[in-house]
């Protein structure tokens, strides 16, 4: 594989992972928010579950780097 179509392929994995952050984001506020009692403990459990996974997400990006 050529350097350009890594590039190329990191771009758009990052591309897809940010259109399907701001699709799950927008489903799960407006899924979650729609009664208005469910607001705060949504936004903590979305807080939440966004934390644990960069935790892991990064943790692994270290390692994986040569």
């Amino acid at each position: 594989m050529s350097r350009f179509e890594y590039i190329l392929k990191v771009v758009f994995l990052n591309f897809i992972a940010i259109l399907l952050g701001f699709f799950l984001a927008i489903n799960l506020s407006t899924i979650l928010g729609q009664s208005g009692d469910w607001g705060v403990l949504s936004a903590g459990l979305i807080t939440a579950v966004l934390e644990a996974t960069s935790r892991i997400l990064y943790k692994t990006k270290k390692k994986l780097i040569f």
